[in-house]
């Protein structure tokens, strides 16, 4: 599927690409400012019209220009320009900037990009004369003549998730209603995100007796497809937003806190995850962690000896690694993979919902015993992996702040569920009051009658009894109880080598590492 470009279509900034973006603008004479971004990115979405804007005002500087890329699109590449979240300014060529004659760049502080008039007096004073006209004859945040939007200035860095991946019910809808009536599944455009109210009838698809319930067994069985695809695309595009960027020959690699929290992270899904086939597949990725976990003595003075899990390595096992019937090329491109949602937010939503619930419905102690603590994995694997700084760090606050209960004793094993449902409708509601917009929060009444009493006030055991049949099947299922004309017959390709991948995967890492040789002698 073609990339949904923030600023495909702009006329005052330029999409890049990693093939020519060291001829373009890091062997450049002129000054470029260029924003990292990821199309799904809420805050992303909510910055591009102020980067814009920016960018506008300036383009009668021909020693000025403005560019962007796709970090969706582009990840290994972001990734080895050390941008960890998203969106991240970096300036170019700007004399008075540290790192701006660097192919990294120098960064911009984030609260200061997105202040148009002030990104204007900062470029003047850091090129030295050259950037900016005034701010002043040209539309600002505060100009009374210019229609107001709650996705701008201050407001931009506190609105937590992009809409269209907020709510799970409702982002669904459009685009597989356009399937059934036999369109291509294309995903929303991000730049226009919507999140219209949750249904008012039960249906989540179809309507009368084609109807599936939310809380229906078929609509369960799409969620583990999309929770699937969340994943692989989580594996590829986040594990190495915190990494130690190889420079000079040495690989990129994660290491230490980060990768325990990757190994938690994949532990608790082969722990937990609803399908048989899954937990076999996430098990090869555990022990790949694990044997990066455990290289001791290496050679950190010789490149490609440096202890940790090498991205190169992880990358081209994550080529041929299917999850379940889910291909691996949903890890590079997941919009046609996708069966209820259009978004990678709504498929880590959904994904988590999938495994609070399903580690819920563990017997009592089994994860206690294992020292797992659903909710703290959640939270790390957020805080780690997860590229949109705005949300990650509204979803710090919410925990931190022990929200919701967290930090009351009560029903252990159904808190992390109840949490996350609590922390969703947090978001949606966030993001409807940001946006002027009034929405049902969920399960809505036509999907749930019992989920809320007379008084309005929710029933949580009601709510997980929803929960449980909205995101958890009766059984525990293999590949052969799958419907695989609802995955496609790609998602068969690549089952086959995952152990072959593995053991490449050990191989070369035991190689590198000079561990091979020690088991050897």
């Amino acid at each position: 599927a073609d990339a949904e470009g923030l600023f495909l279509h702009s006329p005052h900034v330029v999409e890049l690409e990693p093939s020519r973006f060291n001829q373009v603008v890091f062997l450049d004479t002129r000054a470029w400012m260029v924003v990292y971004y990821s199309e799904w990115c809420g805050h992303c979405v909510r910055y591009a019209p102020v980067f814009e804007r920016i960018a506008a005002a300036h383009e009668s500087h021909a020693e000025l220009k403005f560019g962007a890329i796709n970090c969706a699109q582009y990840g290994e590449f972001c990734g080895s320009r050390s941008v960890h979240a998203f969106p991240t300014v970096r300036a170019y060529h700007f004399p008075g900037l540290k790192g701006s004659f660097t192919e990294d760049g120098g960064e911009v502080p984030r609260n200061l990009a997105r202040q148009e008039e002030a990104i204007s007096d900062w470029m003047l004073t850091q090129r030295g004369g050259v950037a900016a006209t005034s701010a002043s004859s040209e539309p600002t945040l505060n100009d009374p003549g210019r229609p107001a939007s709650a996705a701008e200035g201050e407001n931009a860095s506190s609105v937590t998730e992009v809409a269209a991946g907020s709510a799970l019910e409702s982002i669904a809808l459009p685009m597989v209603a356009a399937a059934a009536a036999g369109s291509s599944l294309q995903p929303q455009s991000p730049k226009s995100p919507k999140s219209p109210s949750p249904s008012q009838s039960p249906c989540l698809l179809g309507a009368g007796e084609s109807c599936i319930l939310a809380n229906s067994q078929q609509a369960a069985a799409l969620r583990l497809v999309d929770a699937e695809v969340a994943i692989l695309y989580s594996l590829r595009q986040g594990t190495f937003l915190s990494a130690d960027v190889g420079k000079e020959g040495r690989p990129t690699v994660i290491q230490g806190e980060a990768l325990a929290d990757l190994l938690a992270w994949l532990t608790l899904l082969q722990t937990v995850f609803p399908s048989r086939r899954a937990r076999e597949h996430l098990g090869v990725l555990v022990k790949i962690a694990k044997s990066a976990s455990d290289t001791k003595g290496s050679n950190k003075s010789t490149p490609g000896d440096a202890p940790g899990l090498e991205q190169g390595m992880w990358l081209r096992t994550l080529d041929d690694f299917a999850l379940d019937l889910v291909p691996a090329q949903a890890g590079k491109d997941p919009a046609p993979h996708w069966r209820l949602c259009a978004l990678y937010p709504c498929g880590l939503w959904t994904l988590f919902h999938v495994v609070s619930v399903a580690a819920a419905e563990m017997p009592r102690d089994f994860l206690g015993a294992r020292q797992m603590d659903v909710l703290a994995i959640i939270e790390r694997f957020v805080e780690r992996f997860f590229g949109c700084d705005g949300c990650r760090r509204h979803f710090a606050e919410m925990y931190s702040s022990c929200l919701f209960n967290r930090c009351v004793k009560g029903s252990e094993d159904r808190k992390a569920a109840l949490w996350l449902w609590h922390a969703h409708n947090a978001v949606t509601s966030r993001i409807a009051e940001e946006e002027g917009r009034v929405v049902d929060l969920w399960p809505a009444k036509a999907q749930c009658q019992d989920c809320s009493g007379i008084d309005e006030q929710w029933q949580e055991e009601k709510v997980y009894d929803y929960l449980r049949q909205s995101y958890s099947l009766q059984k525990d299922i293999g590949t052969d109880e799958r419907e695989q004309d609802s995955l496609g017959e790609d998602g068969l390709v690549g089952g086959a080598v995952i152990a072959f991948a593995a053991l490449a995967y050990l191989a070369r890492h035991m190689i590198c590492t000079g561990s091979f040789r020690s088991k050897v002698r």
